[in-house]
């Protein structure tokens, strides 16, 4: 009846063979295992919840994750080879519903992302440092997604709002040009957008009423300031 398995900091370990037998795992930690080529075959663990593959560098490709229904964490963080091919791709989430933080930061080499509209829980998705990110996934389905990092995803050229967002990270997006539209985003409280400096307009920022933190410094081609009046619960001001 194990439940939790930790084999974190195992750095010469390359390969897990057989994790079939283990039907009531809740966790499985596998972080820093540096040298870990492929993932064991977790097809049988439907009860996973926490997924642990932060700093497992040497992952190439990711499989087998269809199974897991009751995933609620994946951390994928500072996974910099996920590739296959010249394809980089991630595994597939599409029956993982319960799904509520998903860790993609510092993946350096993943430029697209899909498979993510089965996310109905996604609560919060970390893209920080995805340097090589071109466009953000499909979150149309993702209602509950409340904190949303893309700081120095470089490539991004576009966003658009979602409704359900309280916290969204956009610094050194330097790609992001023109202007930019938040006004779906009437939940958001935490915005920050310092270091675009493409970018020329920010629409939608007088309905964000619950708003309690705005960044806007070092936007150096922002041709006005938006309209703050009723941002009433506006505590925190950045615009140098």
């Amino acid at each position: 009846m194990l439940e939790e398995l930790n084999l974190s900091q195992c750095q010469k370990l390359h390969e897990i063979e057989d994790l079939k037998g283990l039907k009531s795992l809740k966790t499985l930690d596998l972080s820093y295992c540096t040298t870990l080529e492929r993932l064991p075959d977790l097809l049988n663990s439907e009860m996973l919840e926490e997924l642990n593959l932060s700093q497992c560098q040497k992952l190439h490709e990711i499989e087998g994750l269809k199974g897991l229904k009751s995933l609620k964490t994946l951390d994928l963080s500072y996974c910099t080879t996920l590739e296959r091919v010249r394809v980089v791709t991630l595994p597939d989430l599409s029956n993982s519903e319960m799904l509520e933080e998903l860790n993609l930061s510092q993946c350096r080499k993943l430029h697209e992302i899909e498979g993510l509209k089965g996310l109905k829980s996604l609560k919060t998705l970390n893209l920080s440092y995805c340097i090589a990110l071109e466009k953000l996934p499909d979150l149309s389905n993702s209602e509950m997604l409340k904190e949303l990092n893309l700081f120095r995803c470089l490539k991004l050229h576009q966003f658009a709002g979602l409704k359900s967002l309280e916290m969204l990270d956009l610094p050194c997006c330097t790609a992001l040009e023109r202007s930019l539209d938040l006004s779906n985003s009437k939940m958001l409280k935490k915005l920050k957008i310092a270091q675009c400096p493409k970018l020329h307009e920010i629409e939608g920022l007088e309905s964000l009423k619950s708003l309690k933190t705005l960044d806007l410094s070092y936007c150096t081609a922002l041709e006005r300031l938006p309209d703050l009046s009723n941002s009433e619960m506006l505590e925190e001001l950045n615009l140098f």
